[in-house]
C-alpha cells in the first residue's frame, strides 16, 4: 500500500470516499458541440444551442459573485460552469475533486424549490456558486493550505469535512435571503414546515440530525432543512460574519471539526447553541401557530397505510370508496397503490418510477392513468430522458406511449394527451398522439413563459386550466390550450402577490377548480368557482397540505399531509371545510404579476457588460495536462528494498480526458505505470503505458537443488480497454450490463536484484486478452435495506496469455530457466437476491463461484475465502467453487450523532452468512464434495460516519464444525 501523508489527510476530512483514480472520465452524449463564454470570473462550457442560457448563467454568475463572496469569502478564476443540457433528471453539484460546477438545464419539476426564487437558472446558479466559492476559501500560512503545494483539490476538499447540513445550509441562507424578496426555501412554507412539524413533535430532531444527511430516515433532504434553520439562526443572531469566520476557521484546525469552528466565533458550543435555538424556534412556532384559528386538521381522516416512512403522492379517487396514490416507503416498493375504505392496508397496482412532479391524468372512465416516468439512456451516464407511459388499472399493465421525446406531466384533454417538453430551462407545452406517442404539434407560449401543468376541465375545453410562470410569478389562466400563446398573453386570472400556486384539479362536473396556494404562509387548499368568479379556502392547516382531488360525488376531498414526517393521504369531508371566501384583490393582482414578470434578471439593476465576453468553441487544450494532484509516497516492495515515487493525476473540466501516472525509483532505476482514459466517443478507451518491476524468486535448475535466489524483472508494455456500459432500467430496479475487453502486450527481461545495467535475458514478449463483464437483473433495494432484496447479478472474469515464453540464463554460475506459460484464469459466479420478510427489511443472499487458473495463479483466492476460516484454506489451489450466504436484519435506525464530536450512527444490523469452499482438483465429485469445508458465522455490523467519512464495521463469531474451529472477526466479514 502506497504510505501518502496527503493522500491520509485527504481519506479523513473528505466527505467522499477515495478511490484509487480520483480522476475519472464521464460518458456524456455525443454531438453536443461543446461551446464556451468566457466572462470576468468564469468559463461556462456549453452544447451549441443553448448560448441563451450560457449569457443569462454568466449574467446571474458575475451578478451573485460579490454577494456571496461577501457571505463566505473564497475567489474564483476561471471556474468551469457546464450547463448539461441532455439530462431530464435536473440537479445541480461542485465537485472539489477536478473543481468545477454542473447543471443540468431542465428544471427540477417537483415542489422541492420556491417558485419565487425566479426561474430555474436564477435558482440553481447562485445556490451553486455559494458551493464553489465556500471551497475555495484559503488562509495563508495555515498548515492546511500547503496541501495546495501538492492539490489544490484536495485543499479545498477539507472544507468537506464540515457537515453537510452546514453547506448545504449557508446556501439555502444566501438563496433565501440574498437573491430576490421573497425566495429561496427559506420562505417556502413547503420546506419550513417540515422543520416546524418535526421540532413540534416529541421525537424532534438533535443538533446532530440537523446538519447531519440521513441515510435512511426521511425526509432524506433534512440537512437542507435543519441546515438552514441553524445557520439562518445563526447569521441573525451573532452577526453576519458569523458563519464567514467559522469557514475560515475550520480551514486552519479541520481536525478539531466545525463545532470547535462555531465556539471559537460565538463563544459557545453546540450544545449551548441548540437550546438557544431551540428555545428561538420555540417562541416563533407558538408565535405563529396562535394566528391559526379553526385548524380542519383534526378534521382530517389519515389513510390506513402500515408501512414505515411512507412518502406517498397525488392521490386521486376512481370512485366514491377507492383512492389511488403513488408511494414509497422504507418496506414497500416505489409505485402506484389503490386504498380501499376500511381496507387494512394500499394493494400495489403497478410498481414504478415516476418523474418527480406526481402529475397523473385519468381517462373519461377512470380506467386508464397516464404519467410520466425517467428513462435512462442505454449509454450514456447520467443521462434521463422523461417519457409518458400508459398504465391499464384494471390490469395492472403498463406500456410506453413515447419514447426519448422528454416530455412529462401529461393531461387527458377530450381525448388527446398534452404535456411538457423540456426546452432548456424552460417548459413548453406538445400534444402528443395517444396511441403511437409522436408529438403532434407544439404549442407556442410567448417568450421567458414556462407551462407547470394544463388541467381539462371535464365538460368545457374553453375551461381548461392551464399553471404557468414567468420569472418569480405563477398564475392560472383558462381557455382553449391550442390558443395558449393569446391566452398567456393577458393577464392571469389566479394570481398571488406572496405566494405561488399549484397542483389544479377539476371536480367531475366542471363546476368547480380545486389548487393549492402557499399566500397564507403555510399550503392550503383552495376551490375556484367560474360562475361565480369566486376562490374559497378549503383547508386551514397548521402545516402543508396539497395536491387535492374531489370525491366523484364531490362530498370529500383527498390530499397529502405531513403526517409524524411521513407524507400521507388524508380526506376531509366538505362538512368540515373551512370555506373561507378569499377577498378578490388578494387573487387577482394584474398590474402586479405584469411588473413582476418584467423584472430584470435577478432583479438587479447593474447588469454587467457582456460586450467583452468571449465565446468561441471548446477546446479541451494542455492545460488538463498539468496535474491537479500530485502525491509522494513511499513502499517497501520486498524484503530490505523500497521505493519511492509521485503520483500524478489530472483530467479535464468535461471529464473527458483523465490520467494516472505513477512514477517510482526502485534501484536506482525510474519506472512508471500510466492510466489513460477518454470517453469523447463510445464507448470510450483506456489506454495504458507501463515500465514497471517485480520481483520473483527463482530456483537453480539443477536436479534436486534447493538452492534459488530473487531477481528484478522488468514489464515493460502497452494495454488497451474498450469500457462498454448498457443501462437498461434505473428506476425502483436497476438492470445494466458492462463488459470490458482488454488487449496487452508486453517485453520482460531478467536483471539481478542489485543494481546492473546488464540485463540477464533479452527482452521477450508476451500478448495477453482479458474480458470483465457483469450482469445486473432487475435489483432492487429499499432505503433500509442493508442489501439489496431482489434481483441477479452475473458476473465473469478471464485473463489469458496467447503465447508462452521460455527464458533462460547464468547467475554467478548457477543455471535458471524457466517458462511463462498456461497463464490464464476464469472467474465467473452469480449472485440472487431475495426478501422472506420484506416488511422487515430483512434480505437473503445466495451465491456462488467457480474460480479456475492454470499453474500462474493470477487470481487471489484467499481474498475470496471469508476470513471465518484460518487462513491458508486451499491455498495455491488451481480450481475452486465457492458457496455463500448472507441474511441481514437491521435492528435500528440510530440516524442520529453529535457535532462537537462529528461521530454520527446510522444503524445497526445483523448478519447471519455462511461459506462453502470446495478444491474442485481435489478428485471426483464424492472426493471433492468429503474434503470442501464449511463454515458458518454470525454478527453485528454498524454504519457509522466520521465526519462525513462513511464507515461500516462489525463483530462476529465464525464456527467451522468439521474442524470444531471457533474465530473471531473484527472488522469486515
Amino acid at each position: 500500500m502506497k504510505k501518502s501523508l496527503f493522500l491520509l489527510v485527504f481519506i479523513y476530512l473528505c466527505a467522499a470516499k477515495v478511490n484509487a483514480q480520483l480522476y475519472t472520465v464521464q460518458q456524456r452524449p455525443a454531438a453536443q458541440n461543446w461551446q464556451q463564454l468566457t466572462t470576468e470570473h468564469f468559463i461556462i462550457i456549453y452544447p451549441a444551442g443553448a448560448e441563451t442560457e450560457a449569457i443569462r448563467t454568466g449574467v446571474i454568475l458575475e451578478l451573485e459573485y460579490p454577494k456571496i463572496q461577501q457571505l463566505v469569502g473564497g475567489r474564483l478564476e476561471r471556474f468551469p460552469f457546464i450547463l448539461n443540457a441532455a439530462n431530464d433528471l435536473s440537479n445541480g453539484f461542485v465537485a472539489p475533486i477536478n473543481f468545477r460546477s454542473e447543471v443540468e438545464l431542465p428544471p427540477i419539476k417537483s415542489k422541492a424549490l420556491n417558485p419565487a426564487s425566479g426561474d430555474w437558472l436564477e435558482t440553481v446558479v447562485p445556490h451553486e456558486l455559494v458551493h464553489a466559492l465556500h471551497m475555495n476559501v484559503i488562509q495563508p500560512n495555515s498548515l492546511i493550505s500547503l496541501i495546495g503545494l501538492f492539490s489544490p483539490d484536495l485543499r479545498r476538499s477539507i472544507h468537506t469535512a464540515a457537515p453537510l447540513g452546514i453547506l448545504e445550509g449557508i446556501a439555502v441562507e444566501h438563496e433565501s435571503h440574498g437573491t430576490l424578496a421573497g425566495a429561496g426555501r427559506g420562505n417556502y412554507p413547503f420546506f419550513t414546515h417540515q422543520f416546524n412539524v418535526n421540532m413540534n413533535s416529541p421525537d424532534r430532531w438533535s443538533m446532530g440530525q440537523l446538519i447531519q444527511i440521513s441515510n435512511s430516515t426521511i425526509p432524506f433532504n433534512r440537512h437542507y432543512i435543519g441546515g438552514y434553520e441553524f445557520v439562518n439562526y445563526l447569521q441573525n443572531t451573532y452577526g453576519e460574519e458569523t458563519l464567514k469566520q467559522a469557514i475560515a476557521y475550520h480551514f486552519r484546525w479541520p481536525f478539531l471539526g466545525f463545532g470547535f469552528a462555531l465556539r471559537k466565533t460565538t463563544g459557545k458550543y453546540p450544545a449551548t447553541l441548540y437550546r438557544e435555538f431551540s428555545a428561538y424556534h420555540d417562541a416563533k412556532e407558538e408565535e405563529r401557530l396562535s394566528l391559526i384559528s379553526d385548524s380542519t386538521d383534526p378534521f382530517s381522516s389519515t389513510l390506513n397505510i402500515p408501512f414505515n416512512g411512507v412518502r406517498a403522492n397525488s392521490p386521486v379517487w376512481l370512485d366514491d370508496e377507492t383512492i389511488l396514490f403513488f408511494s414509497r416507503a422504507y418496506n414497500s416498493p416505489s409505485g402506484f397503490y389503490t386504498w380501499r375504505a376500511n381496507s387494512e392496508k394500499p394493494e400495489l397496482i403497478h410498481e414504478a418510477f415516476s418523474t418527480e412532479d406526481f402529475s397523473f391524468s385519468l381517462s373519461d372512465d377512470r380506467s386508464v392513468l397516464w404519467y410520466s416516468t425517467y428513462h435512462p439512456s442505454l449509454l450514456y451516464d447520467n443521462t434521463f430522458t422523461a417519457d409518458i407511459k400508459r398504465l391499464n388499472l384494471t390490469t395492472g399493465k403498463s406500456q410506453n406511449i413515447t419514447r426519448r421525446k422528454r416530455v412529462f406531466s401529461p393531461a387527458y384533454v377530450h381525448g388527446s394527451i398534452y404535456a411538457m417538453q423540456s426546452s432548456y430551462y424552460l417548459n413548453n407545452p406538445v400534444v402528443v398522439d395517444k396511441e403511437s406517442g409522436e408529438i403532434i404539434r407544439e404549442i407556442s407560449v410567448p417568450d421567458g413563459f414556462s407551462v407547470i401543468q394544463i388541467e381539462s376541465n371535464p365538460t368545457d375545453i374553453s375551461l381548461t386550466a392551464v399553471l404557468a410562470q414567468k420569472g418569480s410569478v405563477r398564475g392560472v389562466w383558462f381557455g382553449n390550450p391550442e390558443s395558449l400563446y393569446e391566452i398567456l398573453n393577458n393577464p392571469p386570472h389566479i394570481s398571488f402577490a406572496r405566494g405561488a400556486l399549484f397542483d389544479l384539479h377539476w371536480n367531475l362536473s366542471g363546476s368547480h377548480l380545486l389548487f393549492t396556494s402557499d399566500h397564507t404562509g403555510v399550503m392550503n387548499v383552495f376551490e375556484f368557482s367560474p360562475d361565480e368568479n369566486t376562490v374559497t379556502q378549503l383547508t386551514q392547516s397548521l402545516y402543508n397540505v396539497y395536491e387535492a382531488t374531489y370525491s366523484p360525488d364531490g362530498r370529500r376531498i383527498a390530499f397529502i399531509i405531513n403526517h409524524s414526517e411521513q407524507d400521507k393521504p388524508a380526506t376531509l369531508h366538505r362538512d368540515h371545510f373551512f370555506n373561507y371566501t378569499v377577498p378578490p384583490q388578494e387573487w387577482t393582482g394584474d398590474n402586479r404579476f405584469i411588473s413582476a414578470a418584467s423584472r430584470q434578471l435577478m432583479d438587479n439593476p447593474d447588469q454587467p457588460d457582456i460586450q467583452n465576453w468571449e465565446a468561441e468553441k471548446y477546446k479541451t487544450g494542455l492545460r488538463w495536462l498539468i496535474p491537479r494532484t500530485w502525491l509522494p509516497f513511499g513502499n517497501e516492495v520486498a524484503p530490505g528494498l523500497n521505493e519511492f515515487g509521485v503520483n500524478l493525476m489530472s483530467a479535464d473540466p468535461l471529464s473527458r480526458h483523465a490520467y494516472d501516472l505513477t512514477i517510482t525509483n526502485v534501484q536506482n532505476r525510474f519506472w512508471f505505470d500510466m492510466d489513460y482514459n477518454y470517453s469523447g466517443f463510445y464507448p470510450g478507451i483506456g489506454l495504458r503505458f507501463y515500465n514497471r518491476p517485480s520481483f520473483p524468486s527463482l530456483r537453480e535448475n539443477v536436479p534436486d537443488s534447493n538452492r534459488g535466489a530473487q531477481f528484478l524483472l522488468q514489464d515493460t508494455g502497452v494495454g488497451i480497454n474498450l469500457p462498454f456500459q448498457f443501462y437498461f432500467e434505473r428506476g425502483p430496479r436497476f438492470s445494466s450490463f458492462s463488459i470490458r475487453p482488454e488487449y496487452r502486450l508486453s517485453a520482460v527481461r531478467f536483471y539481478r536484484l542489485r543494481p546492473s545495467d546488464v540485463p540477464l535475458t533479452d527482452y521477450g514478449t508476451i500478448h495477453s486478452v482479458g474480458v470483465s463483464s457483469v450482469l445486473n437483473i432487475l435489483l432492487r433495494q429499499f432505503a433500509r435495506d442493508a442489501q439489496p432484496n431482489a434481483g441477479f447479478t452475473l458476473f465473469v472474469q478471464a485473463d489469458a496469455d496467447l503465447n508462452s515464453l521460455d527464458f533462460s540464463f547464468t547467475y554467478f554460475d548457477a543455471p535458471f530457466a524457466g517458462t511463462f506459460v498456461d497463464r490464464k484464469a476464469l472467474r465467473a459466479g452469480v449472485f440472487t437476491y431475495l426478501s422472506p420478510l420484506q416488511r422487515f427489511n430483512q434480505s437473503l443472499r445466495l451465491g456462488a463461484q467457480v474460480i479456475t487458473q492454470g499453474t500462474f495463479l493470477r487470481y487471489n483466492t484467499e481474498s475470496l475465502i471469508s476470513n471465518i476460516f484460518e487462513p491458508g484454506v486451499f491455498q495455491g489451489s488451481r480450481n475452486i467453487s465457492i458457496l455463500s450466504t448472507r441474511y441481514t436484519i437491521p435492528l435500528i435506525h440510530t440516524d442520529d450523532g453529535g457535532f462537537l464530536i462529528p461521530l454520527y450512527l446510522s444503524n445497526i444490523y445483523m448478519v447471519a452468512f455462511s461459506q462453502t469452499v470446495a478444491d474442485l482438483n481435489s478428485g471426483d465429485s464424492y472426493t471433492v464434495m468429503n474434503t470442501s469445508r464449511t463454515a458458518v458465522g454470525l454478527g453485528i455490523r454498524t454504519q457509522f460516519r466520521l465526519s462525513n467519512m462513511m464507515i461500516d464495521i462489525g463483530f462476529a463469531v465464525g464456527y467451522e464444525p468439521s474442524r470444531n474451529n471457533i474465530r473471531y472477526i473484527i472488522g469486515d466479514f
